[in-house]
């Protein structure tokens, strides 16, 4: 059943990482443990201390990039290195299901991609995914523009300016409180949280495709 907020949304865009494919603990802790490790070399620290210090300042600032910097690190740096090593074929594979609700929805709606990111890692990603990156328009990599890094509304700002759209005609989908629904709200888009759910945003679905599904009723 479609969710009446949703009546008047004439594009909607996606986060990638957690939101078009879904976030494993597995996948979580092979990352986790790659950040701890830059920050405990970077600071002098033992893992455990890095792991502790970076959590706390984690939950303060919302942004893994964000976090980064706070000890001296180029988080798109890192996160360029981590996300080349990183072997998502192992954790993640085509979704049909997902590839099919996509292709439905950019029938009714144009959708655009903005994710924290370069774009070499993105489409990457994409590849493994079976997801066609012509699909979006605009495709933002948020990396590849100082100050964009989500939930900086740079990114935000832009695909409104290139939509030509009011903020609550556009319809934002991540899984991020921090990062995705926080910063799309405060240009004053709609949002929609996936794989978990939040009174901040407007709508929350268990899943992806039951998303989808919500906008295609």
């Amino acid at each position: 059943m479609k969710n009446k907020i949703l009546d008047n949304i004439k594009t909607v865009g996606f986060d990638l990482d957690g939101t078009l494919y879904k976030s494993t603990k597995e996948m979580d802790l092979w990352i986790r443990s790659r950040l701890y490790g830059v920050v405990a070399e970077k600071m002098g620290w033992e893992v455990e201390k890095a792991e502790e210090e970076y959590e706390k300042r984690l939950a303060e600032v919302g942004s893994n990039t964000t976090t980064l910097g706070e000890y001296g690190l180029n988080g798109k740096e890192v996160f360029a290195q981590l996300w080349e090593e990183f072997p998502l074929g192992e954790f993640s594979r085509e979704d049909k299901t997902l590839i099919d609700g996509l292709q439905k929805l950019r029938k009714k709606y144009p959708i655009f991609l903005l994710s924290n990111g370069g774009e070499k890692q993105i489409l990457k990603k994409l590849g493994y995914l079976g997801i066609d990156p012509e699909w979006f328009r605009p495709f933002v990599a948020c990396y590849a523009h100082e100050g964009w890094t989500k939930p900086n509304p740079g990114g935000f700002l832009h695909v409104l300016e290139q939509l030509e759209l009011k903020p609550e005609e556009v319809l934002y989908v991540g899984d991020r409180v921090s990062t995705d629904i926080e910063g799309a709200s405060a240009v004053g888009m709609r949002t929609m949280m996936v794989y978990g759910e939040s009174s901040k945003a407007d709508v929350s679905v268990r899943t992806i495709e039951e998303g989808i599904e919500m906008l295609l009723a």
